[in-house]
């Protein structure tokens, strides 16, 4: 006889209860984790002897985030181009990136990092970008593979643009790959020599002694930083006006890449632009995206960091320019 026991039974109970009342998801979600905790009690029970008191308090404050402050952020546009709960969205995400990838890092060795930033890719790769960002300023040692992990999780971005273009207009789908694919294989090129070169920096140890970074200041302030790009990004697209895919893209691609090209392939599927300008529009937008990662890395990043970062920002500028002036010419 044990309480783990005597819960389950309670909660037995509970859930043949909630499919009465036809709470039928409830019902399925309670039995799921319920049996996933009773299958792996014993490696959570190790784990939770492992964790340190501040992990404890980092979990606390994680879920203080998710779970506590966004059910109360008002869910509207409070001024315009500013919605607290879409951008508190934005903060979880990030946090969320941050949060698992220093237990990774902790517990499982600096490698898996690699695993949090292919997945995090496919949600955002600005959050990985900046939540990375953060940890090297907090891990120096950790920089090079992290500058490796964060480009990787731009080459999802790039996967995810190149589904888009697929799926809304799978005319554009050659026009974008053109533009985009050698891009991308030279910053992943040059991070895999990055990463290649940091093999001295013994990535592989685990159980390292790291202090937790986690901070309910850092999340704030992320969150501040998100919400003011945001709100001057909508005033300056304002200011300028519609005239252009162009501008639209660059303005628009610096906080939602996917939308941008959404609209642009459906435009271009609809004829009410070219598949040249929206191919186009759609390589502006990923190079503002990118250059706004790259500085903010380059701000907020470790030294170490910084320097590698200088590489995909000046070579952003050098590509987009002579694409430009080729297609242009």
């Amino acid at each position: 006889m044990g309480i783990t026991r005597e819960i389950a039974s309670f909660i037995t109970f509970f859930i043949g209860v909630f499919v009465a009342f036809e709470e039928f998801y409830l019902s399925a979600f309670l039995t799921i984790l319920t049996t996933f905790i009773l299958v792996l009690r014993t490696k959570l029970e190790g784990l939770a002897m492992r964790l340190e008191e501040e992990d404890l308090i980092a979990i606390l404050k994680f879920f203080t985030i998710s779970a506590v402050i966004l059910p109360i952020v008002p869910d509207r546009e409070v001024i315009k181009g500013f919605n607290p709960s879409e951008a508190w969205k934005v903060v979880i995400l990030a946090s969320t990136v941050d949060f698992i990838g220093y237990f990774l890092l902790k517990y499982k060795g600096a490698k898996s990092l690699i695993i949090t930033a292919l997945v995090g890719g496919l949600a955002s790769s600005t959050a990985v970008t900046i939540a990375f960002s953060e940890l090297s300023r907090k891990f120096p040692r950790y920089s090079s593979l992290l500058f490796f992990a964060i480009i990787l999780s731009w080459q999802v971005m790039f996967i995810r643009l190149i589904f888009y273009s697929f799926i809304v207009f799978k005319g554009l789908l050659i026009y974008t790959i053109q533009n985009l694919l050698p891009y991308f294989i030279t910053l992943l090129i040059f991070a895999f020599v990055v990463y290649l070169k940091s093999e001295k920096e013994n990535i592989e140890e685990k159980n390292v002694s790291l202090k937790n970074p986690y901070s309910l200041t850092q999340a704030f302030t992320f969150g501040f930083l998100y919400s003011a790009i945001s709100i001057v990004s909508v005033y300056l697209k304002d200011f300028l006006g519609d005239k252009g895919i162009y501008i639209l893209s660059l303005v628009s691609g610096i906080m939602d890449i996917d939308a941008i090209t959404l609209l642009l392939s459906r435009l271009a599927k609809e004829e009410t632009i070219t598949v040249g300008v929206a191919s186009i529009g759609i390589l502006l937008a990923a190079s503002s995206n990118n250059i706004f990662k790259s500085f903010y890395a380059i701000i907020f990043g470790s030294k170490k960091l910084r320097l590698y970062f200088t590489f995909p920002l000046f070579f952003t500028f050098i590509y987009l320019l002579l694409i430009l002036f080729f297609q242009f010419s």
